[in-house]
């Protein structure tokens, strides 16, 4: 019902693009009364997290959030002139309600007055005509504007209002004037006043065309086989008009545009559970896996790693600025333009932070004893020779070390790495009378061993050698590599230095393998198990070599002394001080020999055994 009209005032709104803005309809009321607004709209607007100002501004908010319509009231004495909606000019600028000035262009749709832009149109009013307690005389304005505009200007100038977060989804274009009487009546209601005759500029745009209606062809989509009628008062009931074989949508169902739409709604309200559940005929062309190649990796990596007792997380794919500067990340090419926040602002270069971020919340929490892993992406941008000393958490310079992967791409160009990493902190397996102690530097190489044992290769093939990135101890890390070339990972306790900068005050030993970078398994014929029935024989050796010969390389030679005899290769003790000179350390290694056809003699134990020194000799090492 209209209010009632205490004189025809009107005013002057000229719209110069009804494409941005296809009408404005407006209403004068003069002698409210601008106080607080009632309690229990305070209530309501508080509850949905807004603060109550006053009660013309409370009226235009309530309506924003209880019937998704944006309004907008002036102060009449503060405007100069009439009203014009317009594009903005060139470096034009407004000082906006939420205290901040805005330089606008010429993208933008504006409100403005004979003294100058008033209002980003369908976005925020200005401070100029905001009203205040000294508010006598209002223009109401309900309007229309171009959702697209409205986009592009809220998301140029950053700006996210409630009336843009509905303006720029479409709001109900058929309601404007009932919408006016609302609005109408609660300011008389609550903040009293003589309210004049509504007014339009422009005009309401013309209902949405209508929509071919046909029951058939809505069960034939669904698959059911509900009845026309039924159709018919469900699209009644949601406020469409049906005619004949003709369904034309509600003024504010600016989504529904075609019949499968029309399926859609009939189908909800009907229920997904009316649709019979019919199995796909099978077919016998479909002979591909369901998964990749990759995705069966990345599946059987995590399984061996769960197995193994770390607990699996699920990590943003961003991180600080501070978090990508302590693991490499420090190129402005992986900065987001638009981050969600400070914290996520840098594509991740590395899983290892958010582990440790997981680790520190849990630890403080009383959780000490802690193993979790993460498989997903990473994103670098090597330098030009990935190639070239980068510098590390602490303003240390990188090692040049590190060789290129075969498949990174040329400077500048990102690379996205398909990536697995774990980390452990405390106990081994928790407090009992069993735990072997903290876990160390080698308790992440035995994950990394059985993540690539898990991927399709034999961790034994690999090599292990200096030369970690600068997150890890110098002393307590090593780099897993196929080959001299292809890096694999990484594996250690970490840089106290690094876990300090990221409020990490115990330690941590973590792993990192590149899944990209693990050639891929061979298709080859399954090898029968074979077991010798043969008793084997273990000899022990001690060897004294350079403090700096990696064990690994012992192994090797080792290993390749009597390749048709030797079963494995286990080192036992890694001894210095008293009794071995300085600079020097002693490795033990036990050695199975075993045959599958026969007994071995002690003349081929004696040969294998002499083989063995032999082969360590060549080393360098002395035999104790």
């Amino acid at each position: 019902m209209e209010p009632p009209k205490g004189t025809d005032e009107t005013y002057p709104v000229a719209i110069e693009d009804t494409d941005d803005c296809p009408a404005f309809h407006g209403r004068i009321v003069r002698g409210v009364k601008n106080g607080a607004s009632p309690e229990w709209m305070q209530r309501a607007l508080t509850a949905a997290g807004m603060r109550p100002i006053s009660t013309l501004v409370d009226l235009t908010n309530y309506g924003t959030l209880g019937f998704a319509r944006p309004s907008h009231i002036y102060d009449l004495a503060k405007l100069k002139g009439a009203l014009t909606v317009r594009r903005a000019r060139e470096g034009e600028s407004f000082l906006a309600l939420n205290g901040k000035s805005y330089t606008l262009s010429p993208a933008d749709c504006v409100i403005a007055d004979e003294a100058g832009v008033i209002g980003l149109g369908g976005i925020m009013g200005g401070e100029r005509t905001a009203v205040d307690a000294q508010t006598t005389d209002i223009l109401i304005e309900l309007a229309l504007f171009d959702p697209e505009r409205i986009a592009k200007s809220g998301r140029a100038h950053g700006i996210d209002s409630d009336a843009r977060a509905r303006f720029e989804r479409g709001v109900d274009s058929g309601a404007l004037a009932s919408s006016d009487v609302g609005l109408t009546h609660a300011v008389l209601n609550c903040a009293g006043g003589t309210a004049g005759r509504p007014f339009l500029a422009g005009s309401i745009p013309a209902p949405a065309a209508p929509i071919a209606f046909s029951p058939k062809t809505i069960n034939a989509l669904g698959g059911t086989n509900i009845t026309g009628e039924r159709m018919l008062n469900i699209l009644l009931a949601l406020g469409f008009a049906v005619k004949g074989d003709k369904a034309t949508p509600p003024t504010w169902r600016h989504d529904v545009t075609q019949p499968a739409d029309l399926a859609e709604e009939v189908l909800r309200i009907a229920g997904y559970d009316a649709i019979p559940t019919v199995p796909l005929p099978k077919s016998p062309n479909i002979s591909s896996a369901a998964l990749n190649a990759a995705q069966v990796r990345a599946a059987a990596v995590r399984r061996t790693l769960a197995a193994r007792g770390l607990h699996e997380t699920y990590g943003w794919g961003f991180v600080s600025e501070k978090q990508a500067a302590a693991f490499g990340g420090q190129s402005d090419a992986l900065k987001l333009l638009n981050p969600i926040s400070e914290e996520l602002s840098v594509m991740r270069p590395n899983l290892l932070p958010h582990l440790i971020a997981a680790l520190v919340h849990n630890h403080a929490r009383g959780s000490a004893d802690l193993a979790l892993f993460e498989v997903g992406a990473t994103f670098q941008l090597p330098s030009p020779s990935r190639g070239g000393p980068g510098r590390g958490a602490m303003g240390e310079a990188m090692p040049d070390s590190e060789p290129p992967h075969p498949s990174s791409p040329a400077w500048g160009e990102e690379i996205q790495r398909a990536v697995a990493a774990g980390v452990r902190t405390g106990l081994r397996s928790g407090l009992h009378w069993s735990a072997k102690g903290d876990a160390g530097a080698f308790d992440a190489k035995a994950d990394a061993f059985a993540a690539l044992d898990a991927a399709g290769l034999d961790a034994g093939k690999t090599q292990i050698s200096r030369g970690a990135p600068a997150w890890y101890h110098p002393g307590k890390s090593g780099v897993i590599s196929l080959g001299p070339k292809n890096i694999l990972g990484h594996f250690g306790e970490l840089h106290p230095g690094v876990l300090g900068s990221l409020g990490c005050d115990f330690p941590v030993v973590a792993f990192e393998l590149f899944l990209d970078a693990i050639p891929a398994a061979k298709a080859a014929k399954r090898k029968a198990l074979r077991i010798s029935d043969f008793q084997p024989v273990r000899r022990d050796f001690a060897f004294v070599v350079d403090a700096t010969t990696p064990a690994s390389e012992l192994v090797k030679a080792v290993a390749g002394a009597e390749k048709t005899l030797t079963r494995d290769v286990t080192i036992f003790d890694v001894y210095e001080g008293k009794g071995v000179p300085e600079g020097k350390k002693s490795l033990a290694l036990s050695v199975t020999l075993q045959a599958d056809d026969r007994t071995l003699t002690d003349a081929e134990i004696e040969k294998a055994a002499q083989a063995v020194s032999a082969a360590a000799m060549k080393l360098g090492a002395v035999l104790r």
